[in-house]
């Protein structure tokens, strides 16, 4: 990212990534990278400082954000426009599910000791969520992890917000169920792996490896797959990653959507074909732009 160089002079909007043109794409999809990313060795001297990083992002996301802008004014295809991409707010995600039919958990979105604590007692524990995912950065391994979704009990959240500057957290009721589902909706259609959930496993499947995950393709039904394509047309996008828990009784919760969620390993590993579906939606869009 950091080769990224965009001109705007009298001969128009150049681009140019690591020397690649990328002036006049036929289709653009913003899409996070599916491994790990390599740093500038210069991020790691800004270590924990908050201010800073803050900073950086914004630069980086709001020059990104500013380019698929000019391409969308240009009339450049691009799935999921960027003023959709706000729809990773949780708040907005589980009451719009709850609107297209998919059973939502228990949620309290708070910065205040009290409810929270009455929330969890009545839910006997439950699990939360940061509104927006953050890095941590640890000096030891020089690397950065991000913050996922982890079980809570009523003492610990009641402890930690009396604590803590006021900052509000989605806590849910934590739901079980056998197995976990990752649904790719590309336009009108959907992929989908489960993968199954064992006792004591974590709450969270993206803490374990791939490789030990034991995912398998699966085949949803019409109802659900109805659901999750309504879901996503709702809030504006052309694709996006759903996870849902499957219920003992072969209905499914839902948990989260994510614009860019990584889908990487289902096309890689199980051969789902969403690299192609998605090629084939940015081909569509562009020959429908260029008709009109």
């Amino acid at each position: 990212m950091v080769d990224l160089v965009v001109t705007i002079d009298e001969d128009g909007m150049r681009v140019d990534l690591a020397g690649e043109d990328l002036s006049d794409p036929r289709g653009v999809i913003f899409w996070r990278i599916p491994s790990e990313a390599s740093f500038d060795p210069r991020f790691h001297n800004i270590g924990d400082n908050r201010v800073l990083i803050d900073h950086h992002r914004s630069q980086w996301r709001r020059m990104v954000s500013g380019l698929m802008l000019a391409w969308e004014q240009q009339g450049t295809p691009v799935l999921n426009p960027l003023h959709a991409l706000h729809r990773e707010e949780r708040t907005a995600q589980v009451a719009m599910a709850r609107e297209v039919g998919f059973r939502v958990p228990r949620t309290m979105l708070s910065a205040l000791p009290t409810p929270v604590g009455d929330f969890l007692e009545r839910s006997g524990g439950g699990v939360f969520k940061h509104l927006q995912q953050f890095h941590r950065f640890d000096p030891g391994s020089g690397r950065y992890t991000r913050s996922l979704t982890e079980r809570v009990t009523a003492t610990e959240a009641v402890d930690g917000l009396a604590g803590a500057v006021p900052t509000p957290v989605v806590f849910q009721e934590e739901v079980t169920g056998p197995g976990e589902l990752r649904v790719v909706v590309v336009g009108t259609r959907c992929f989908a792996a489960r993968v199954p959930r064992r006792p004591g496993d974590h709450v969270d499947i993206r803490k374990g490896a791939l490789e030990d995950l034991g995912a398998t393709v699966l085949e949803l039904s019409e109802e659900v797959a109805a659901r999750c394509v309504a879901l996503v047309a709702a809030v504006g996008l052309h694709t996006a990653s759903l996870d849902l828990l499957e219920g003992d009784d072969g209905d499914v919760t839902f948990l989260d959507l994510n614009p860019n969620g990584i889908f990487h390993w289902m096309d890689a590993e199980l051969g789902l074909p969403i690299y192609r579906a998605i090629a084939e939606e940015l081909a569509a869009a562009s020959m429908s732009e260029l008709a009109s």
